[in-house]
């Protein structure tokens, strides 16, 4: 219900009400429903006597109750207490009366409050309220920019601002009270979400060194994500401080044995945690977000109850990590990681500015120009790419005048929305790729250092391109240095005369396709055809497709057809009537679930077709693959996949009864992770720097 809502249709044929108004009070009733006497306003005693600590509600009901005080309460008992339990029937109905005008009216009734022990409630401790020194030590005196992510009410940034003059103190925080709050005691307080207000920031140009996480990492969808947003805020000898309450903490780990797990509004257990860390775990996000871990300490806080007979019983244990159990916080002190070696090269050759060096290679800035940020897999490839190079220390960046993708989660790489024109990361880059033959000029104009033209597929032989052909033929021999992700497109880009062209290959991660459980394959059941792309695009092949597969239909072969496309269902889709499933605009994250209830992977792309990224993705499930034999689809899949004549659908229907076999299935599930096996991200990465570096350094012009 709404404070706004009329009180007489709330409480309407309600006996007895139990409202709680603290959001961050836990009550409950130890063995009975509190029920008020007729007249009466029931409160909660205090959870936990003095000295007592709980830190789940299991615990919390262990706890022996203080004395019992029921009866009138004491002339003190003024505060506003954080649950009330009434009978609406006993308070007469005020006209107009809204919800939260009755709870004001009981809750200044005090002298019809009544106490029973056995209702009881404890309110948790807004740590944002209070200076936390555990995590304030750590931020250096020199600071003059700290950035408080998650602020809530300020109390340690706050805290800090007062003992550090000329400490400027930014929060961002999503609870409109708390911030309200904040603003009171810092010098600037932006309200919502953290992902987006750290894009805001980096693209206004702000830099901070000093960074405060404190409890929120575990409340964020995409931690990761944030912490490498932080990163991209940092300035020089910048330093981050976090916590983050430990899932591997003594009170959890004994509530799990005994079979609960129950969600409190504060705390270990938090109901509002997405996100559970370790020590471990805490690492790894900070490694994976471009910091570099220079210590995690524990925090002990408040010992659990009982502790010392639990760990007692585990002593045995080998391998018992007592410190996580008796660790209540985790606190990481962590430092921008900078892949390089102090001392700085400056090339002159391509560009005009100092480019830092590693040991093993020049840190390069990259942008990438993406026309649209639509969901498709030439899209996702880009965003491999830039993720992949962020992640050997490049400040790689995507720029598009689309959206941010929000169905790739980039944690490492930069995301600016902005026109070409305008765009600061294009300005600032040693290297600029362009994606798609419109970014190409874009990417030529105003470039300090070499431009790179990243092929995926010759858009001047696609028919829907048939009008712009000309345009395209421009834009492949404009001075770019190519980038193919197959040899079978790079020979044929050469073979136009677009050359020379480097085949980079085909990142790919595959961490979420792999072959369905076994049992799944049970013979005898109708088998599933998955086709995947849209219709209207010729290279994809799907009208041959649909038609091999009308040709078997007729010739007795059963199956249901799974279409998949980033297209609505086109009208001669509708007429052909085959599909028996049709998913249009399937998000990447539900495609590996797609393949893995699939029985047979489809692949009718033509040779023009630069390379099929879904036939790579089916044979990292397992699914066996009837594909056209073209020298891209040979390059993918070898000798993982069946073959038909490419363009011809009576050849694709005589095939595919040698596709269904159980003896088909077997060998896809062994040879197809394994051929999938062969692209990856870093490989690619590794060629991509090669490329520019080789560009920056050995003087040349581009290639015409």
């Amino acid at each position: 219900m709404s404070g706004d809502d009329p009180a007489r249709e709330a409480f309407a044929g309600a006996e007895v009400c139990l409202i709680v108004t603290d959001e961050t009070a836990l009550p409950w009733s130890a063995s009975r429903f509190p029920v008020p006497e007729p007249g009466r306003i029931l409160v909660p005693v205090t959870a936990m006597a003095a000295g007592t600590t709980a830190h789940t509600l299991r615990e919390l009901e262990t706890i022996a109750p203080p004395p019992d005080i029921s009866g009138d309460s004491s002339p003190a008992d003024t505060l506003r207490p954080p649950a009330i339990c009434f009978r609406p029937s006993d308070f007469a109905d005020v006209p107009g009366e809204t919800v939260a005008g009755l709870l004001e009216r009981l809750v200044a009734g005090f002298d019809r409050r009544q106490h029973d022990s056995n209702f009881r409630a404890v309110v948790f401790e807004d740590l944002s309220q209070r200076e936390r020194p555990e995590l304030t030590r750590h931020v250096p005196s020199r600071a003059r920019r700290l950035l408080d992510v998650g602020c809530g009410a300020g109390g340690s940034s706050a805290a800090l601002r007062s003992r550090a003059k000329g400490l400027w103190v930014t929060g961002i925080e999503k609870d409109s009270e708390s911030a309200a709050l904040a603003r009171g005691s810092l010098d600037r307080v932006i309200e919502g979400d953290a992902p987006r207000i750290l894009e805001d920031l980096a693209r206004e140009g702000e830099r901070f060194d000093a960074f405060l996480f404190a409890d929120v990492l575990e409340h964020l969808e995409h931690p990761v994500e944030s912490l490498s947003r932080a990163r991209a805020l940092a300035a020089r000898a910048s330093i981050l401080v976090a916590s983050v309450p430990n899932a591997g903490h003594l009170s959890l780990v004994r509530d799990l044995v005994l079979g609960r797990f129950d969600p409190v509004p504060d705390g270990l257990a938090d109901a509002g945690h997405l996100r559970w860390f370790t020590k471990g775990s805490l690492a790894e996000a900070l490694e994976e977000a471009g910091w570099r871990l220079v210590s995690i300490e524990p925090w002990a806080g408040a010992p659990a109850p009982q502790a010392g007979e639990f760990l007692a019983r585990l002593s045995a244990l080998p391998g018992l990590d007592r410190a996580s159990l008796t660790t209540s916080r985790w606190i990481a002190v962590a430092v921008p990681a900078v892949a390089r070696s102090e001392e700085a090269v400056t090339v002159t050759a391509r560009t005009d500015h100092p480019i830092t060096r590693s040991p093993d290679h020049l840190i390069l800035r990259i942008a990438y120009l993406l026309e649209s940020t639509e969901v498709s897999g030439g899209v996702k490839v880009v965003l491999q790419q830039a993720e992949a190079l962020a992640r050997r220390g490049h400040r790689a960046a995507v720029v598009s005048p689309g959206a941010q993708p929000g169905w790739f989660a980039m944690s490492r790489a930069r995301f600016e929305r902005s026109s070409f024109r305008e765009s600061r990361e294009l300005a600032e880059a040693d290297i600029r790729v362009a994606t798609f033959w419109t970014t190409v000029a874009p990417a030529i104009d105003g470039a300090r250092g070499p431009v790179f033209h990243l092929c995926q597929g010759y858009e001047g032989a696609f028919s829907f391109y048939a009008h712009r052909r000309e345009e395209i033929e421009a834009a492949y021999g404009a001075s770019t240095r190519k980038l193919a992700v197959s040899k079978a497109l790079a020979s044929k880009l050469e073979d136009l005369g677009f050359g020379p062209v480097e085949n980079v290959g085909q990142t790919f991660d595959g961490r979420d396709f792999f072959p369905a459980p076994e049992s799944r394959a049970v013979s005898g059941r109708v088998p599933a055809v998955l086709l995947v792309g849209p219709y209207e695009a010729d290279v994809k092949g799907i009208g041959i497709g649909l038609e091999g597969l009308r040709i078997w239909r007729e010739r007795g072969g059963v199956f249901r057809l799974r279409r998949v496309s980033t297209h609505a269902l086109s009208t001669e889709e509708k007429v052909a009537a085959l599909a028996d499933e049709y998913h249009h605009g399937l998000s990447p994250q539900r495609m590996p679930f797609a393949y893995r209830a699939s029985d047979i992977f489809l692949g009718p792309n033509r040779p023009e077709e630069g390379f099929g990224l879904p036939v790579l993705e089916a044979l990292a499930c397992g699914l066996p693959c009837l594909l056209s034999d073209t020298p891209g689809h040979r390059e993918i899949a070898g000798e993982a996949a069946w073959y038909f004549p490419d363009g011809d659908p009576e050849g694709l229907a005589a095939a595919l009864p040698g596709v269904v076999t159980g003896e088909a299935r077997a060998r896809a599930r062994v040879e197809g992770p394994r051929a999938a096996s062969r692209f990856d991200a870093a490989r690619v990465a590794a060629n991509l720097e090669s490329a520019f570096e080789r560009a920056l350094t050995d003087g040349s012009a581009p290639a015409a």
